[in-house]
């Protein structure tokens, strides 16, 4: 098959395809802070939307930056799941010789080079590609994130840790159903530049696995859809439910490590316990140690000591609710 003439010219000219015009571009504020895409094909903004279109603009930062280069070229099949490896402030994506990614952590800026075929699969796009570079790079430059859901009551929140399939989400839409207000399904995050224990989160949307649909009515008209990890999930929008109260921000009063089992004796009981214990939940992705910034997310991290710590032992999640009822509603 011969080539085209046009772009062998174009490789002439520019053979890294660095001067690759990028016509479509958008800024969106994941966590609230800018992050502005460009591309050169329409899809990519298409999946951005989906994923951050409607996140209000909270922080008064310059943008992250992401370009996204599409090529023609078509796959049968969509790649694997990318390998992520890092050395330094360079973080990388990598799904094969047509599909992969790099990040710079320090400067915040990441590019991305894909085939068309992967372009035009939004929900392999958003989770491997936009929502992992985007996400990424704003933390590296303001959040030190947390693997926790967050709900607040009384003006006291609580952090809800665990290890995956711990119940954070299904524990933390049980307390919105019961009058908690809602913050965070899986990802909350204390900003760097902000000296106070106040976490930030995306209470827009609530992802369950698709098991959850047992535990909860609410969820019965909802059709889990595949997610490109493989798994069955979810998706809830809170706008749906008027009745659930969110907020973006929330003080932490307390830390909660789940450990959920059917074992467990009831009521829920909760059990003093360290910070140190909990910190493998709640952070356990370990950044490369030369990175600048190093210092700046253990000095956030050490905000966290001032939080009391627990072990939340429970069977149901009624009686867990109950439980962080009880927690909240005590005198400080």
């Amino acid at each position: 098959m011969e080539s085209d003439p046009a772009t062998l010219s174009t490789l002439a000219a520019d053979p890294l395809l660095a001067a690759t015009p990028l016509p479509h571009h958008a800024v969106y504020h994941p966590h609230g802070f800018p992050a502005r895409i460009e591309t050169n094909h329409p899809a990519v903004l298409e999946a951005a939307n989906t994923s951050f279109n409607g996140l209000p603009p909270r922080f008064d930062t310059p943008p992250v930056v992401l370009r996204i280069v599409v090529s023609p070229s078509q796959n049968e099949t969509l790649p694997p799941a990318p390998t992520f490896r890092a050395q330094r402030h360079l973080f990388h994506l990598v799904a094969g010789a047509a599909n992969y990614a790099c990040c710079d952590l320090d400067s915040g800026f990441g590019a991305a080079w894909l085939a068309a075929s992967t372009a035009l699969a939004p929900e392999y796009l958003r989770y491997y590609f936009l929502e992992a570079m985007a996400l990424t790079l704003v933390e590296a430059r303001h959040l030190l994130s947390l693997h926790a859901a967050c709900v607040a009551r009384h003006g006291r929140g609580l952090l809800l840790c665990g290890d995956s399939g711990a119940g954070k989400s299904s524990l933390a839409f049980a307390c919105a159903l019961d009058g908690f207000t809602y913050i965070a399904d899986d990802c909350a995050s204390l900003v760097r530049a902000h000296p106070t224990r106040s976490v930030i989160g995306s209470p827009h949307l609530i992802r369950f696995r698709d098991t959850a649909a047992a535990l909860f009515p609410e969820l019965a008209a909802h059709t889990p859809c595949l997610r490109a990890n493989g798994d069955l999930s979810i998706e809830l929008h809170t706008a749906d439910f008027p009745h659930l109260h969110t907020a973006h921000e929330s003080p932490i009063d307390a830390i909660i490590l789940l450990d959920r089992s059917p074992h467990h004796p009831s009521p829920a009981a909760l059990h003093p316990i360290s910070l140190d214990e909990a910190r493998p939940h709640l952070c356990p992705i370990a950044w490369p140690p030369e990175l600048t910034i190093t210092r700046e997310r253990e000095q956030t991290f050490s905000r966290l000591r001032g939080a009391a710590v627990y072990r939340l032992l429970y069977r149901g999640l009624a009686s867990a609710v109950s439980r962080l009822n009880q927690l909240v509603s005590a005198s400080p």
